[in-house]
């Protein structure tokens, strides 16, 4: 039964719709604007700079976030490290922006590991960013765990619910045990 519980509470976990949440599309819209403001700022940046402008070019090129691939714009791209090479140790810029993709793309975990490391030298003029973020996405999870603590304590009450009807009567909720394979004796002949 036991198993049963987990399975339900799992099933009831994954079904949240998160594209149905307000909160996860202002997060979304939020890091948007953030990545178009750093893909306009390395874009504009000097010339000397090749990896940071190249870098600025190709997310200024990306239409959507969700539809573009991460990898190929970040950890695979010579650009992308090159720029992280050009930046110096108190900018994390480069880091942000990644950061940025990944919440624009709805890749919250991803997010906050990224906004973790940048945090780590992150200058005060960037903390109000970083504070912003930390309140959409703190939004969102307060609303995801509303709706898996009201699914659980439905399921909850549905089991406890089951367990005080008779045990013996048929519910179709709860299949029944399978009755054990009998053979019959065959006559020899």
């Amino acid at each position: 039964m036991k198993t049963c519980v987990v399975q339900l509470i799992v099933c009831v976990t994954c079904s949240v719709a998160w594209a149905e949440y307000p909160e996860l599309t202002a997060l979304k819209e939020s890091s948007r604007k953030a990545l178009t403001a750093y893909a306009e700022k390395f874009a504009a940046d000097d010339a000397k700079f090749e990896g940071l402008v190249t870098l600025g070019k190709t997310l200024k090129a990306v239409e959507d976030p969700a539809k573009a691939d991460v990898a190929k714009l970040t950890h695979r791209s010579k650009a992308y490290w090159r720029a992280v090479l050009e930046m110096t140790p108190q900018d994390s810029s480069v880091l942000l922006a990644q950061a940025h993709l990944h919440a624009a793309r709805g890749e919250r975990d991803y997010a906050d590991a990224y906004f973790l490391l940048a945090s780590v030298t992150m200058d005060k003029s960037r903390r109000e960013e970083l504070a912003t973020y930390t309140r959409l996405r703190n939004a969102l999870n307060s609303r995801a765990g509303r709706e898996i603590e009201r699914g659980v304590s439905s399921t909850t009450w549905a089991i406890t619910r089951r367990r005080s009807r008779s045990t013996t009567a048929y519910s179709p909720s709860i299949p029944a045990a399978p009755r054990p394979i009998t053979r019959r004796a065959t006559p020899t002949s």
